[in-house]
């Protein structure tokens, strides 16, 4: 089916303007969004269990059995209480890259991270939204170096 680009949180703010963009230069892009009425191709709500491996296998679907070349893990909670910023803002992001390393093809992954956390310790962040966000930029490096 050729070259298709998933952007989660693709409805709104960052996450629109990248899927707009992508767009604009030819990509063929799927966007998710954890609200069905939100206009997105795909809707994922990370704050339940499986909801990475449920979109994951839907964007396959979409496009004919084979996984996204790229990804854009933009999707993010900047509020509530520290164990559903942890599934949403690391553990989806997380899974996601997973499940396509487990494909073996080649791909692209970009995490967006937040600039408050890109150049501090994740243990020196301030509250839970800083410190799933630094854990997600330490799991960047690791799979950087690992992939």
């Amino acid at each position: 089916m050729g070259n298709v680009v998933l952007v989660t949180g693709g409805t709104v703010r960052l996450g629109r303007v990248i899927a707009e963009t992508l767009r604009a230069r030819g990509e063929r892009v799927l966007t998710t969004s954890h609200r069905a009425d939100a206009g997105a191709d795909l809707v994922a709500d990370f704050t339940q269990d499986g909801a990475a491996e449920r979109l994951f296998a839907d964007a396959c679907a979409l496009n004919g059995g084979e996984p996204p070349t790229a990804l854009v893990n933009n999707a993010a909670l900047f509020a509530g209480d520290a164990a559903t910023l942890a599934r949403v803002n690391f553990a989806a992001p997380k899974r996601l890259v997973e499940l396509l390393a487990e494909r073996g093809k080649s791909a692209a992954v970009v995490n967006i991270l937040d600039c408050r956390v890109v150049r501090r310790e994740t243990r020196d962040a301030a509250d839970d939204y800083a410190r799933t966000k630094g854990a997600l930029r330490d799991y960047t490096r690791e799979a950087a170096a690992a992939f």
